[in-house]
């Protein structure tokens, strides 16, 4: 068996996949991060690899502690930023912060329902929905 179908395998040890955090194949690494038998600590040290397959994998992944899709919800890769806010575990105040950035990136001043439109929170981070 392969390093990818040991990554793959949902019965391989933790130990087995912390080790296979190191492997230099950026898809290895990504099958680790999407394996459920992952343990938070690994995906929470995944989150910080620098190729972006690895860090969707993480963002996906429904183990992935909340630390992790905070910090994920930052992402420079729209496509991860994506996984993280469709994530039922990211936590709200990850999605507000995130949400308001973009607005002040785009510089510009949203309209009020823009900021209480998903899942009746505060995206914009301020004021009440």
């Amino acid at each position: 068996m392969g390093q990818m179908e040991i990554a793959r395998d949902p019965h391989t040890p933790p130990e087995v996949l912390q080790e296979l955090t190191e492997d230099e194949d950026k898809w290895v690494r990504e099958a680790v991060a999407g394996n459920p038998n992952t343990p938070p600590e690994v995906l929470q040290q995944l989150a910080g690899d620098e190729a972006w397959n690895v860090r969707y994998a993480v963002a996906v992944n429904s183990n992935t502690p909340s630390e992790a899709l905070q910090q994920l919800a930052g992402d420079e890769d729209e496509d991860v930023r994506y996984a993280v806010a469709v994530n039922s575990n990211t936590p709200p105040e990850a999605l507000q912060r995130k949400a308001a950035i973009e607005l002040l990136v785009r510089n510009s001043t949203p309209p009020r329902n823009y900021c209480n439109s998903w899942r009746g929170m505060n995206l914009c981070g301020f004021g009440t929905p």
